[in-house]
């Protein structure tokens, strides 16, 4: 198979790598997810130096919401009845 049949192919093998993915993780087979994980292809990202702030913020009020919508539907720290 040639590079510009690999290229064109790449999208469905990615598609197929996340059903694997997620078949292995829904029948907790760690061992092949570690498999899927070793052969994946690496890819580069560039991120602004603001990134890790914003990803720390995010799960910061993500927590923050989870508390608080905790505490009104009675399922918190409040003593029941």
């Amino acid at each position: 198979m040639g590079t510009k049949a690999l290229a064109r192919g790449r999208g469905r093998m990615a598609a197929e790598r996340f059903r694997l993915i997620t078949a292995a993780m829904a029948r907790g087979d760690e061992v092949e997810l570690v498999r899927l994980r070793a052969t994946a292809r690496p890819v580069a990202a560039a991120v602004t130096d603001q990134f890790g702030y914003t990803v720390a913020f995010a799960e910061v009020a993500r927590d923050n919401w989870a508390t608080r919508r905790r505490s009104c539907s009675g399922h918190g720290s409040r003593p029941t009845r």
